[in-house]
């Protein structure tokens, strides 16, 4: 899905994957954490996957 490059960083994957319960989304510099908005489109994606 486009929605994980939403962002120039691993953030979107590593949201999603914490959304499923695969990991934390906590990251270190220089990545910066996923935005609300970020968010809420990973969030969509992942709905709209019927995965939550």
């Amino acid at each position: 899905h486009k929605q994980l490059f939403c962002e120039p960083s691993p953030a979107p994957t590593k949201w999603a994957l914490e959304r499923l319960g695969h990991c934390r989304a906590d990251v270190r510099l220089p990545i910066t954490p996923l935005t609300a908005a970020g968010q809420a489109l990973v969030d969509g994606a992942l709905r709209d996957a019927g995965l939550l």
